[in-house]
């Protein structure tokens, strides 16, 4: 979205409210997965984010995309190569990754 020829590249309160929602709502849809929780989480929110920033304010539409972006990248196991960096500080959030590689 641009706002006077220029990217837009912050959200305001309103936007951030439906970000938040539709990622809730796509969040509670995922259920059971094999895909690592990280990885969800990671996938549904670059979605939201992504089709926010791109001017989407259908929060419907944007969890629905959200999870059947999800369900292709589980279709392909493409979600399950993210590697977390190694200096983490946070050694729960490590040690779930390093449980599922």
């Amino acid at each position: 979205m641009t706002v006077n020829g220029f990217a837009r590249n912050t959200l305001g309160p309103a936007e951030l409210r439906l970000a938040s929602e539709a990622f809730e709502k796509a969040l509670a849809e995922v259920g059971e997965s094999e895909l690592h929780p990280y990885a969800i989480r990671k996938s549904l929110a670059q979605h939201v984010m992504r089709n926010i920033f791109a001017g989407e304010r259908d929060p419907a539409r944007l969890s629905e995309g959200a999870l059947a972006n999800l369900r292709s990248l589980e279709a392909k196991e493409v979600v399950q190569e993210v590697r977390i960096p190694p200096r983490s500080s946070n050694e729960n959030i490590r040690a779930l990754f390093l449980a599922k590689a």
